[in-house]
């Protein structure tokens, strides 16, 4: 840049680029019936500072390793919502397959 005298000026800026989150839902049983609780937690790298799951029954969960039950039978498709501490987020899905309570 050159103003009206023509001296030079140079303006530089430094910009971080960072990558987002993966995260890989975990499901603790893996056997699950009908009002067992599940848990659940993340595997990612990075500080993540902020969850929102959703447990694919119309129910929410803004905890890190929240737990959950089912009510009814079904496959019912899990996701979490992370957030780093840059400001970036990431989706991870998985899948619980609730079996009826055994008679």
């Amino acid at each position: 840049m050159t103003d009206i005298t023509g001296c030079m000026a140079t303006i530089s800026y430094l910009i971080n680029i960072y990558s987002d989150p993966t995260p890989t839902v975990n499901i603790l049983p893996t056997v699950v019936c009908v009002e067992d609780d599940v848990e659940f937690s993340v595997s990612t790298t990075g500080v993540i500072i902020d969850y929102m799951w959703n447990f694919g029954d119309l129910s929410t969960n803004g905890g890190a390793t929240p737990s959950h039950s089912y009510l009814s039978n079904g496959t019912y498709n899990v996701s979490v919502t992370v957030t780093d501490e840059n400001g970036c987020t990431g989706v991870g899905t998985n899948s619980v397959l609730v079996h009826p309570i055994p008679i």
